[in-house]
């Protein structure tokens, strides 16, 4: 394996730094512009990552599109952001935030979050654990039975709520952007050929002093949580890198065309630093999740590692194929009856040169048929839908 400072033609240069802060404040900006910025008196939707997230969005842009066929409002929110007017109402909350029974996450810090009190109604959807399941403490159990709804991503994450909160209804779809290429009258591109997209997350790594490097020495939290994963960050983020970075000059070399699309800002910033010089064409960081489907179904086929670029690539029907950061990317292909990617994080470092060679084999790609595709947006649409009439009532 080559050693990771082999893989970069360019460090991320201040001038790109300053380019990603730009782009997030242009995020922000267009958010409170087209949402209202605060000014709603409907829910507050709440995802705990960010605004300039494509997931997050993905799971508000369905939320908003829906209720505006009611004439409803809302106003969205990342946890840490919130304003009192945004604790004094209901709350949707979702978007990937990470449910853990014992470790402190996002999600479980707003859950806990005593300020929490005064919203009346709580909804949660399109919810997902990691790291494992482990018994809720008493707080957090306490929490997740007040809500109006608990709709979750996986069949392990429903398993494990079943067993917790054994008098509550627990809902299981995949994820409620299925949804999203029904709404708005978006119409599917034509496909380009030859055109491969491709999706890095900066998963296991840092920046410092404006370059991406392996993350050697993981949170305390994420080593009590996960101590398997934790004792190879480094290698496996060296291994990530190697992977994509020789899947996509191997792929340049046999004439197609290779294309980031970033789900993330810093996703943008990443493949930039990592892929410079490759040949690859870098489209610019854009939050508005159709665009960013429209970008990922005009691909003839979609390498991805995000948990949304999966969702993305088989709800347009692009050939997926999956470089799976975390298990609950391979729960969604198990659940909705895929096989999931032979190799995860743990096993990158092991099982490089196979996981390069899978990527580069078109035949091995994955897709739904259209029935099935139909299916899991009507199962997204009942999510959605009972999630707002939960906090409506």
């Amino acid at each position: 394996m080559q050693p990771v400072d082999a893989c970069w033609t360019e460090p991320l240069t201040t001038r790109a730094v300053n380019r990603v802060a730009r782009a997030r404040l242009r995020v922000v900006n267009e958010w409170q512009r087209v949402w209202g910025g605060g000014s709603s008196s409907g829910p507050t939707i709440v995802g705990c990552y960010n605004t300039s997230n494509v997931g997050d969005r993905s799971f508000a842009t369905v939320l908003h599109e829906l209720s505006a066929q009611s004439g409803a409002g809302f106003d969205m929110a990342s946890y840490g952001a919130m304003s009192p007017s945004h604790w004094s109402r209901p709350l949707l909350i979702g978007g990937g935030g990470l449910l853990n029974g014992q470790v402190d996450t996002p999600l479980t810090r707003l859950l806990l979050d005593p300020r929490r009190s005064g919203a009346a109604r709580m909804a949660m959807v399109s919810i997902a654990t990691s790291y494992g399941v482990a018994p809720l403490r008493d707080g957090l159990k306490a929490a997740l039975s007040s809500a109006g709804l608990l709709a979750v991503r996986d069949s392990v994450t429903a398993e494990w709520l079943r067993s917790e909160l054994p008098d509550r209804e627990i809902l299981q779809h995949p994820d409620i952007a299925f949804l999203l290429p029904e709404l708005c009258g978006w119409q599917a591109p034509v496909r380009q050929p030859g055109s491969i997209g491709i999706n890095i997350m900066p998963v296991l790594l840092e920046r410092t002093r404006g370059a991406w490097r392996p993350k050697a020495k993981l949170s305390e939290a994420f080593h009590r949580a996960s101590p398997s994963v934790a004792a190879q960050g480094t290698a496996t983020a060296e291994a990530y890198l190697t992977i994509v970075r020789q899947t996509v000059i191997a792929l340049i070399q046999k004439g197609h065309r290779l294309v980031h699309i970033p789900f993330a800002l810093e996703d943008d910033g990443l493949a930039r630093a990592l892929l410079q010089g490759t040949g690859v064409t870098f489209k610019p960081f854009n939050a508005d999740p159709h665009a960013v489907l429209t970008d990922v179904a005009s691909c003839e086929a979609f390498i991805a590692t995000r948990f949304h670029g999966h969702v993305f690539a088989l709800a347009t029907g692009t050939p997926l194929h999956s470089l799976p950061y975390s298990d609950k990317c391979s729960l969604l292909l198990r659940d909705i009856g895929l096989p999931a990617a032979a190799e995860e994080p743990a096993d990158w470092a092991r099982l490089t040169e196979q996981a390069i060679a899978r990527l580069q084999r078109s035949a091995e790609s994955l897709a739904l048929p259209d029935a099935r595709r139909r299916a899991l947006a009507t199962e997204a649409r009942t999510a959605a839908a009972r999630a707002m009439a939960t906090v409506a009532r």
